[in-house]
């Protein structure tokens, strides 16, 4: 009779991973689960295989006359006994499959779960620092209106500490506005600028070019000058008062010149040269 097909040792059981608790570290990712079931499903095909399969079984040889026949392949009752031994195999592999079915969905049940709770938790965070930045921001409002209001308070102080006279003391009188000099303006007749006592052609010549550099005068000729008299006729492009027609003068000559007439109306100018200027 044929040696009995070996059936392979039934593999021990793996353990079932605890389900996770707080502070403990976290289970296996999910495809590692996912890995395990089909390698479990691979070695059951494989173990199935090898029980069934094998070499065809040969054809008997004739028994030589007087030579006892052969024992006959393996009975029914054996062959029942293989199947129920494959069946439990495989029903075995199935409640693996279906406990490491069950492991993945654990896991990935429970990573949703960590992750809504990080989720909600950020999102508590996120809401107490906006609030927490929102009562800052209200409170530095605040401060800048107080300060403003204290600074326009401090202002208000010095300006009245400023007007207010010393006990004792009479206050001030502002001095009166001074009178604005009357001016010579541009138009369609010239400045006629009368001189006496010019200090010689040299200086007369001075004179027109200091004149010719003012900014308000345009043109400056010479239409008479004798015995010390001359006049100078100004083509003004500015208006310009007599006192800085007069400091010009004083100022290209050296010698201190006087107003004598001024008639910015008719457009004449009388100066005399008096004594050496300071």
């Amino acid at each position: 009779m044929p040696e009995k097909t070996q059936i392979p040792p039934e593999r021990p059981e793996e353990p079932v991973p605890s389900e996770e608790t707080p502070g403990e570290e976290r289970r296996e990712p999910a495809r590692e689960a996912a890995r395990r079931a089909a390698e479990i499903l691979a070695q059951a095909l494989s173990e199935a295989e090898t029980l069934l399969g094998g070499a065809p079984p040969e054809q008997p040889a004739p028994t030589p006359a007087g030579v006892a026949a052969p024992a006959q392949g393996p009975s029914f009752e054996e062959i029942n006994q293989l199947i129920r031994t494959l069946t439990e195999h495989f029903d075995r592999a199935l409640d693996r499959l279906t406990e490491e079915r069950r492991t993945l969905i654990d896991e990935v049940q429970s990573g949703s779960r960590a992750l809504k709770d990080y989720i909600e938790r950020a999102q508590d965070r996120m809401d107490d620092d906006r609030r927490h930045l929102s009562e800052q921001v209200s409170s530095l409002a605040r401060a800048n209106e107080r300060l403003e209001k204290r600074l326009e308070e401090l202002a208000a102080s010095v300006e009245k500490l400023r007007t207010t006279p010393l006990p004792g003391k009479p206050a001030e009188e502002a001095p009166p506005p001074a009178e604005r000099e009357p001016e010579f303006s541009p138009g369609e007749a010239p400045l006629t600028l009368a001189i006496s006592a010019v200090p010689g052609f040299q200086g007369l010549m001075e004179a027109q070019r200091a004149l010719m550099r003012l900014p308000s005068v345009e043109g400056a000729s010479v239409e008479r000058y004798f015995d010390g008299e001359a006049r100078i006729v100004l083509t003004l492009r500015e208006p310009v008062t007599a006192r800085e027609l007069v400091d010009t003068l004083s100022q290209a000559t050296g010698q201190q010149a006087e107003i004598e007439e001024s008639r910015p109306d008719a457009l004449r100018l009388r100066v005399r040269f008096a004594a050496a200027a300071p």
